[in-house]
């Protein structure tokens, strides 16, 4: 989908696209946007859950900040292996420039959120 879609384009400036999948990456995914937004001034992170309005086009919206990111950012944790590792498939089938950052634990063998 085209950035042209999207009714305010200017908030597709320096678009930060965080995914996350399970409860600890979502608390660690909203800190780095609080991070970002607070210290560099033209980047404009995104997430689904603090970003994403109640009764959207869920697919739709996600598909067009993705598409329209310069860059994303991956959290993974002990307990979002499986998840985090389809994000990551995903990520490298788009032409945004894409980071993968891990939060807890040694090893991701056999731990669970």
């Amino acid at each position: 989908m085209a950035a042209s879609n999207v009714q305010n384009p200017s908030e597709l400036e320096g678009l930060i696209f965080i995914s996350w999948a399970g409860e600890t990456s979502r608390r660690v995914g909203n800190a780095l946007r609080d991070l970002i937004r607070n210290t560099i001034q033209t980047a404009n992170p995104w997430m689904s859950d603090s970003d994403l309005n109640k009764g959207a086009r869920w697919r739709k919206d996600i598909e067009t900040k993705l598409n329209s990111a310069l860059a994303g950012v991956v959290v993974l944790t002990p307990g979002n292996r499986p998840s985090g590792e389809r994000c990551i498939q995903l990520a490298s089938s788009s032409d945004v420039w894409w980071c993968c950052t891990k939060f807890g634990g040694n090893s991701f063998e056999g731990q669970r959120e």
